[in-house]
């Protein structure tokens, strides 16, 4: 189990940190600058934890998903507070 625990660690930082830039991104005009940078601002850090604590690269689709997760989380988020 302590194998997957910087990974599970990962997958929650990314997820939780794509929350609130979904929702940014949900109030952003379609391929405008803003929308861009709320999709992509989270990968840095995320690629530098994933380096820095030797976690393979063949868990990037597992980690993408993550990230994906959060900004549609956000995204629905934004929406239900719209209604």
């Amino acid at each position: 189990m302590d194998h997957f625990t910087p990974l599970i660690v990962l997958l929650l930082t990314g997820y939780l940190i794509n929350i609130p830039l979904g929702f940014w991104r949900s109030r952003t005009r379609k391929f405008s600058p803003g929308w861009f940078l709320a999709i992509h601002l989270s990968i840095p850090l995320i690629y530098y934890l994933r380096v820095d604590w030797n976690i393979g690269a063949h868990y990037i689709p597992l980690l993408a998903t993550g990230l994906v997760m959060g900004q549609v989380m956000g995204d629905n988020y934004h929406r239900l507070r719209r209604r």
